[in-house]
């Protein structure tokens, strides 16, 4: 059965950044409305303020999520109160440093960034979720990811045979 998303827009922001998160997360609940079930919500968090936003909007949803994290350094790390409370309601994945990058390169990596930094993690994220299977062939889900701080991109993914995806939708990134 071909999927077809009922998404019939792309919300681009005219910068990437936390002022976006809000936004995101209605268009993506927005998403996920028109198009039914998800296996999963991945969330890109460094510091935990995105993942407890996007819990918040979807606290009433059956849908279970993910939070991939890398401790960047001290300024942004998550707190150990906050990865608890985490861990309580979600699975925690640590993604090592430069993970796409060691797969694809760091040209490949450059690439996808300039597209938009969401989007690379978005992939990084999916790719290690895929690798070390966390997520199965069939699984549909959408993944959250930002610049730095927040989320500004939200992409949806099918997962594939033989470790690969498929895009669905691109629900929102910015266009800087």
């Amino acid at each position: 059965m071909e999927y077809k998303s009922k998404s019939n827009y792309i919300t681009y922001f005219d910068r990437g950044g936390k002022q976006n998160t809000g936004e995101i997360l209605i268009k993506t609940k927005e998403y996920v409305e028109a198009n039914g079930k998800l296996n999963y919500i991945i969330i890109s968090s460094t510091t935990g303020y995105t993942a407890i936003e996007t819990i918040k909007v979807f606290k009433d949803y059956d849908i279970p999520m993910i939070v991939c994290m890398q401790d960047l350094n001290e300024e942004f790390s998550m707190k150990k109160e906050v990865l608890n409370d985490l861990k309580s309601s979600c699975e925690v994945y640590d993604i090592p440093k430069k993970y796409l990058a060691d797969i694809i390169g760091n040209a490949g990596s450059n690439i996808l960034r300039n597209f938009s930094q969401g989007t690379k993690v978005c992939i990084e994220l999916l790719v290690y979720l895929i690798n070390n299977l966390k997520v199965n062939e069939g699984d549909k889900l959408v993944v959250l990811a930002g610049t730095l701080k927040g989320a500004d991109t939200a992409i949806s993914f099918e997962v594939k045979k033989n470790k690969k995806f498929k895009v669905l939708s691109i629900i929102g990134l910015p266009q800087n």
